[in-house]
């Protein structure tokens, strides 16, 4: 393992695990915990070959490696 990186059973409690999770913390549920993650992919030649080269959230700016076209992404707001 790396340096900075210690693996230890239950240092994330995923799935609503009891492992590593303190006393008076409410569980997590799998759908409550994550982000959704969508791939971007180009306009023009639909590559997901994209680089993110600025970010000002919610906005993102992308240059695809393929064709060589800009273009932005606006992040989607999934709050209920």
């Amino acid at each position: 393992m790396g340096k900075w990186i210690e693996k230890r059973s239950g240092w994330l409690p995923c799935g609503g695990s009891e492992a590593g999770r303190s006393p008076g913390r409410p569980k997590i549920e799998s759908e409550d915990y994550g982000v959704r993650f969508i791939p971007v992919r180009c306009p023009r030649c639909r590559s997901k070959d994209v680089k993110c080269y600025s970010s000002h959230p919610p906005i993102r700016y992308h240059l695809c490696v393929k064709c060589g076209k800009n273009f932005k992404s606006v992040e989607a707001n999934d709050e209920k």
